[in-house]
């Protein structure tokens, strides 16, 4: 059975995308058959992501039957594991909680892995909260980002009532900052989100850098297996932090 993973935000500028592009890099990678849906309309970057040309369709003309499942489903060059549904510029009318199962339930027939990229704060969250098994919180050391991921935790769990894990990604994590107590440690987030935490994404250039062109991690990367090993806990294995 597929598995159906949002990666959400309390707020913008925390590297949610850029994280949910190398999590289904790396599940792909694995061998696991991965798409992910971009529900972010307007500000679509997946396509770039994933180095993927010529995007004709999108995940609005699949919902109104404009197109088929297949014309709408965008295979990365690099990698036929990996699937994308582009956002679109404009919805004709927002996705449905019962379109979004539809869609799910039938990638699941060809998908181990679905990813749901949301956008920022709580746009579509209470309709993707009841499709989604599990949902990924990224959050940053920032003390805003910090306040916003406990927000937005608290409204999954007493508005939405999502049935859904919530997981959480610190991400961008300085350790220089850590020794010199700048930002708050691993423990205070965790504290203040009420979240279990999943993974710790360490500061690297080299993440944004090969992100905005459309180019994997070198597998021989930390940051590649710090991915790696939150796909591994993803599916019930135990992998240290490394941090």
């Amino acid at each position: 059975m597929s598995k159906v993973i949002a990666i959400a935000s309390g707020k913008g500028g925390v590297g949610k995308s850029t994280v949910c592009c190398h999590l289904a890099r790396a599940l792909a990678s694995a061998g696991q058959a991965t798409v992910i849906i971009e529900l972010d309309a307007g500000l679509r970057g997946f396509d770039i992501f994933l180095n993927i040309n010529d995007t004709v369709y999108d995940l609005d003309d699949v919902l109104n039957g404009i197109c088929t499942l297949s014309d709408v489903l965008q295979t990365a060059p690099d990698n036929e594991k990996l699937s994308l549904i582009p956002a679109p510029a404009k919805y004709r009318n927002l996705p449905t909680a019962k379109q979004l199962k539809v869609l799910c339930d039938t990638l699941g027939s060809r998908y181990e892995n679905i990813l749901i990229d949301l956008p920022a704060g709580y746009h579509l969250t209470e309709t993707v909260s009841k499709v989604a098994d599990l949902f990924l919180i990224v959050v940053t050391q920032d003390l805003v980002s910090i306040r916003d991921a406990s927000m937005f935790a608290s409204f999954l769990r007493n508005e939405c009532k999502t049935k859904a894990s919530l997981r959480l990604i610190v991400n961008r994590v300085r350790k220089d900052f850590l020794k010199k107590g700048i930002a708050k440690n691993l423990d205070s987030i965790i504290d203040q989100t009420q979240t279990q935490l999943i993974g710790v994404i360490l500061e690297d250039d080299k993440i944004p850098l090969k992100t905005l062109k459309g180019k994997p991690l070198k597998t021989k990367s930390l940051s590649y297996k710090i991915f790696d090993a939150i796909c591994s806990r993803i599916n019930g294995e135990t992998k240290r932090l490394m941090i």
